[in-house]
């Protein structure tokens, strides 16, 4: 059975990997102390450790999501992590077996959330701190200099591995996140691709403004939008002739549609008030905007379910998107090499508008964008 590299992406996330790893390192400190070469007056005591590294690991695999989105906005974390790690080691008389290869997996998120910066730079505190333990412990002195060199280049080696593996996750992730306005550098998934003029009109999803039950004071309606479980027969659906036009909501479902046939999350769409006009600039402008939400719930935020809203008031539209993922790294949406949603808010703020940003008290981020309307 051949399993494509969506799939891997998709369940191969950060904290899969985080308590996957403390798992098999567990069970390959169980196989140390197995080893003929282990001595016996120290069995018993690597035992006791090993079955409280067990308990612990328990606690890491329950709380996993939340260690991962704690070291995203506090990185300190880490260095507690570590030493809790190395206590382990220390208590063992330093060596390397049995415990050394779970205290490296505290290298692992750095790895896979700031790339090489954040990896070489947690191996140099990583090797610092042995060193230094080794030598308050007096345990230095018994090894040479190419044994300390050796231990030195195993966290180096293990870092460089998780590396490959980031870059491997981030091969699939880097068009949409460095997507801009220049689509010829950038290219937008398939789903997401179309434009305003290139879609056969659809039946709305959205009632007609003249229905009663649209009104500004009535609660939203969650339409939850399915691909249907077979192929299209229409193969030219997205290739109509220039000069057919598509009204903004169809637009918004036919995203939607997309959406839910080729990611990972289920979207959903809610449409509040009285569906009103827009001029083609608002209209550009806010399918961008969801274009840029959707792509970065699909490659960032891990998420299991989003909402995308179309509120209708009688001064504004807005447009939000809400999802249920792991929320911001370092707390803000404009890291380096993130531009899109900085010129669509350029883009906003030229029609009196605005775009906010935010993490949600309850987990994931909200994004909202907002314009006036005559």
């Amino acid at each position: 059975m051949n399993i494509s590299s969506d799939m891997w992406r998709v369940h191969a996330q950060h904290e899969t990997f985080f308590w996957a790893y403390r798992w098999l390192a567990w069970v390959i400190a169980g196989l140390a102390l197995t080893l003929p070469a282990e001595p016996l007056l120290r069995l018993p005591r690597d035992a006791g450790l090993w079955g409280l590294l067990g308990v612990l690991t328990i606690g890491a695999t329950a709380f996993a999501q939340l260690y991962v989105r704690l070291i995203q906005e506090r990185p300190i974390t880490l260095l507690l992590d570590g030493l809790l790690g190395f206590c382990f080691v220390w208590l063992s008389e330093g060596n390397i077996l049995p415990f050394l290869p779970y205290t490296l997996g505290v290298l692992i998120l750095p790895a896979l959330l700031w790339g090489w910066r954040g990896a070489f730079g947690m191996v140099a505190g990583f090797v610092a701190i042995d060193l230094l333990g080794m030598q308050f412990l007096g345990l230095l002195g018994s090894y040479g200099w190419f044994e300390l060199a050796l231990r030195a280049s195993i966290p180096l080696a293990f870092a460089l591995i998780w590396l490959m593996v980031g870059q491997r996750r981030n091969a699939h992730d880097d068009p949409a996140q460095q997507s801009d306005w220049d689509s010829s550098l950038y290219p937008t998934p398939a789903f997401l691709s179309f434009q305003m003029n290139q879609i056969p009109p659809l039946t709305p999803l959205v009632a007609p403004s003249n229905d009663p039950t649209l009104s500004p004071n009535h609660p939203p309606r969650p339409t939850s939008l399915q691909a249907p479980p077979e192929p299209m027969k229409h193969a030219g659906i997205f290739s109509t002739a220039v000069g057919e036009q598509i009204t903004f909501p169809t637009a918004i479902e036919q995203l939607v549609l997309g959406t839910n046939r080729q990611s990972s999350f289920d979207l959903q769409l809610n449409t509040v008030g009285h569906v009103r006009p827009l001029s083609n600039a608002q209209q550009s402008v806010m399918l961008r905007v969801a274009q840029e939400a959707v792509l970065n719930v699909q490659h960032h935020a891990h998420a299991q379910h989003a909402i995308l809203t179309l509120d209708y008031a009688p001064q504004s539209f807005t447009l939000m998107v809400q999802d249920d993922g792991v929320g911001l790294l370092d707390g803000t949406h404009e890291r380096p090499g993130m531009h899109a949603l900085r010129a669509l808010r350029y883009r906003l703020a030229e029609m009196d508008g605005e775009l906010l940003v935010a993490e949600q008290p309850s987990g994931g981020v909200v994004l909202e964008a907002r314009i006036p309307l005559e």
